[in-house]
C-alpha cells in the first residue's frame, strides 16, 4: 500500500472515531427502538430534564396546601418519561395512519391555537423551563397528535386507552438499559 493511501486510511480512521466520541458524549445514541424507531439518550435525558422541573414546581404549589400528592423517585420520573416517549411514537403513528399521513398541517393548527395566550412565554418558562418552540415541539406537538387520534378513534366507535394498550401490546420495544426493561404495557424496573 502507497503512503499516501495509508495516510488517507489512517485520517478516515480518525475522523471517524472523533465523530463517534462526538456523538456519543452528545447523547445522539439509541436507549429505545420502537417499531424501528429510535429514542435518542439526549431525547430521553431533556424529556427528564423537563418533566423533573415540571415535577418540581408542582410540588412547590402543593407544599402550601393541606394535602401532599405522593413524592415520586427519580426512577418513577424516567420510567414515565421513557413510557411517554415509546406512547408518543406509538400515537405518531397511529394519528399518521388515521389521518392517512397528512397530519402536519392539522397538528401545526392545533399548536398554532394552544400557544397563541397571552404571556404564553413566560409562563412556558416558568413552569416547564423550556423555551416557546422546544414547548411546542416537545409538549403541544404529541398532545396535538393524541388529540387527532382520540378523535379519529371516537368517530370510529372505538377509545384512546383500549387502541393505545392493543398498540404497545402488538408493538416491537427493544429498551437498551440495565435498569429498565418493557413489559408489554410500561416501562418497569429490573
Amino acid at each position: 500500500m502507497s503512503k499516501n493511501k495509508l495516510y488517507a486510511v489512517f485520517f478516515i480512521m480518525v475522523a471517524t472515531g472523533t465523530a463517534a466520541v462526538y456523538f456519543v458524549s452528545s447523547g445522539y445514541y439509541p436507549i429505545a427502538v420502537v417499531n424501528g424507531k429510535f429514542i435518542s439518550e439526549r431525547a430521553f435525558a431533556d424529556d427528564y430534564a423537563v418533566a423533573s422541573l415540571y415535577y418540581r414546581n408542582f410540588l412547590k404549589t402543593y407544599q402550601s396546601s393541606s394535602s401532599t400528592p405522593e413524592t415520586l423517585t427519580p426512577e418513577q420520573i424516567q420510567k414515565s418519561v421513557l413510557t411517554g416517549l415509546i406512547e408518543n411514537i406509538l400515537i405518531d403513528s397511529g394519528a399518521r395512519k388515521e389521518t392517512g399521513g397528512d397530519i402536519d398541517g392539522l397538528v401545526k393548527e392545533k399548536i398554532d391555537r394552544a400557544a397563541s395566550g397571552p404571556d404564553m412565554e413566560q409562563a412556558v418558562k416558568a413552569l416547564y423551563g423550556l423555551n416557546i418552540e422546544d414547548f411546542k415541539e416537545e409538549i403541544l406537538a404529541p398532545q396535538a397528535k393524541r388529540d387527532i387520534l382520540t378523535g379519529s378513534l371516537f368517530l370510529k366507535g372505538e377509545k384512546i386507552d383500549d387502541w393505545l394498550a392493543a398498540a404497545k401490546k402488538s408493538s416491537r420495544v427493544l429498551i437498551f438499559s440495565g435498569k429498565f426493561y418493557w413489559d408489554g404495557e410500561s416501562v418497569a424496573s429490573h
